[in-house]
């Protein structure tokens, strides 16, 4: 049987007994856990700005192995995101010690800046590769709460080493264009004081804008 939180439904497709009752719970609580920490909390506010439904299932393995994809639809569920916690655990391939942004809750956050942005009806507003670098660079944001490595792109998990800064110079018109494209969700990831956070960083050279709770 179907779980609900907040907005998504989490459906166990192709599962069935112990697997289903698994798979739910599992996503269940992932999904509450992205409340512990500003940046998981920020995103779900997000969805809750929408009030759009999120459809949750298990990976189905469209996009090979290693992966798990968000995208839009048609239908009941307009925007789905097919993952399975398991394929990112340390006992899986797809998951190397020392790698960066391939933890379960890394990766469904990435995903989950897809199904945001799609439901913000914002996803496709950059092409292709840019999706995927902001994607990036929230999750990253998320990792560096987390205290783990960043991510240098989409293609690989090879850590890499930056600040706030130093990312920002070389990508202000995407920053800039995410942040009119989303101001609410911006300002939110921009109360987040973490070592790197170009959205914050980005922010607070902004003059007109609400002040952020967490401004010094």
């Amino acid at each position: 049987m179907a779980k609900q939180f907040d907005r998504f439904t989490i459906r166990a497709d192709e599962l069935d007994g112990k697997k289903a009752v698994e798979y739910e719970a599992t996503i269940l609580g992932m999904l509450r856990s992205y409340e512990a920490t500003v940046t998981g909390h920020a995103l779900l506010n997000g969805f809750r700005l929408y009030q759009r439904e999120v459809l949750v299932f298990p990976y189905d393995r469209k996009a090979g192995h290693c992966n798990a994809w968000a995208d839009s639809d048609s239908g009941m569920f307009r925007t789905k995101v097919s993952f399975s916690p398991q394929n990112w655990n340390g006992m899986s391939a797809c998951y190397g010690p020392g790698s960066a942004g391939t933890s379960p809750h890394e990766v469904f956050f990435h995903e989950l800046i897809h199904a945001l942005r799609s439901t913000g009806r914002i996803f496709g507003a950059f092409n292709r590769a840019g999706e995927e670098e902001v994607a990036i660079m929230l999750a990253n944001i998320f990792s560096s709460e987390l205290r783990r490595s960043l991510r240098r792109d989409h293609f690989g998990s090879v850590p890499v080493v930056m600040t706030s800064e130093e990312f920002l110079k070389g990508n202000t018109p995407m920053v800039q264009a995410f942040c009119k494209q989303q101001p609410d969700f911006c300002r939110w990831i921009a109360e987040v004081t973490v070592p790197f956070n170009p959205v914050r960083a980005y922010y607070l050279t902004l003059k007109g804008v609400p002040r952020l709770r967490s401004a010094p």
